[in-house]
């Protein structure tokens, strides 16, 4: 049994759940040629209304709030959800992974209207995402306000870099015996 790279508290506790529920993992020989094939299909789904980025027996999926939101708003744009909902049948069709949903703000504004506008913007994806058939056990969804910025806050380029939303897509794998770690990352 192998361990995921990236893998948080709250995916760790999503995986054991499902493993627990019966659903099969991904079987470790095979995780890099099946991540590989998930960014493969998502890169032709999204074309270039998002960055999809493998490493590491993840992929990442960024939507830039640029592009998928209006300033203040957490309703997706028509474009943006139209991709979107062809990426999601993509990551439906590959249910051996776990989502990780993060929204992301810039620092102007409130701590608390951040917070409500990145958790808010992360669950417009996931509803979209659960439309397109991706099954809700499968997602784990976050805002987690201006904490991890991309980019120095103090110009506007790097205020549009950091607000965004994030999807890491990484594999279902059978949990190693005491495996279980503290803090977020492996």
């Amino acid at each position: 049994m192998v361990r995921a790279t990236y893998q948080t508290e709250a995916l760790r506790g999503r995986q054991e759940q499902l493993l627990a529920a019966g659903q099969v993992s991904v079987a470790p020989g095979n995780v890099g040629l099946y991540m590989s094939a998930v960014a493969r299909e998502l890169k032709a789904a999204v074309g270039d209304t998002a960055q999809v980025q493998e490493a590491q027996e993840m992929v990442l999926l960024r939507l830039s709030s640029e592009l998928a939101f209006e300033v203040g708003s957490a309703e997706l744009s028509t474009d943006s959800a139209m991709h979107l909902e062809t990426g999601a049948r993509v990551l439906a069709s590959y249910s051996l992974s776990l989502l990780e949903i993060s929204g992301h703000t810039d620092s102007t504004g409130s701590a608390a209207i951040n917070q409500r506008l990145s958790g808010e913007r992360a669950r417009s994806v996931a509803d979209v995402l659960q439309a397109q058939g991706v099954a809700p056990a499968r997602m784990v969804v976050e805002g987690r306000s201006d904490t991890q910025p991309l980019a120095d806050n103090a110009s506007d380029e790097g205020r549009r870099k950091n607000r965004r939303v994030e999807i890491r897509i990484v594999p279902l794998l059978a949990v190693e015996p005491g495996s279980r770690s503290e803090g977020g990352k492996e």
